[in-house]
C-alpha cells in the first residue's frame, strides 16, 4: 500500500511531502484506517509554528486520509510518518 505524507507548516513555512510503500499487517492496517478515519484535527490558536500532517494511503480499491496536528496526532500515526520519512532519505 502507498503512503503519502505532506507536512507543512513550521517557523520556516517549508512543505516537504514523503511517499512510500507500507506492508503493514492486516490488523495494524485496519487500526491505522480507522484512526484516519476518526482523525480531527481541531484548531488551537496557541500552537504558533506547528506542523500539521496530511496522511494519505492509497490501495488499489480506496483512499484513506486524514489531517493531523502535532498535538492530536495518535502514536500509531506518528510511527508510520516516522517509518515513511526514514525510507525516503
Amino acid at each position: 500500500m502507498k503512503c503519502v505524507v505532506t507536512i507543512s507548516g513550521g517557523f520556516t513555512g517549508i512543505t516537504k511531502t514523503y511517499e512510500g510503500e507500507v506492508d503493514l499487517p492486516e490488523q495494524k492496517e485496519k487500526e491505522i484506517f480507522n484512526l484516519l478515519s476518526d482523525a480531527q484535527i481541531t484548531k488551537n490558536e496557541n500552537f504558533r509554528d506547528g506542523l500539521k500532517y496530511h496522511v494519505q494511503f492509497k490501495d488499489t480499491f480506496k483512499q484513506h486520509e486524514a489531517y493531523f496536528s502535532d498535538p492530536n496526532m495518535p502514536d500509531a500515526i506518528r510511527a508510520l510518518i516516522t517509518d515513511v520519512k526514514n525510507n525516503n532519505k
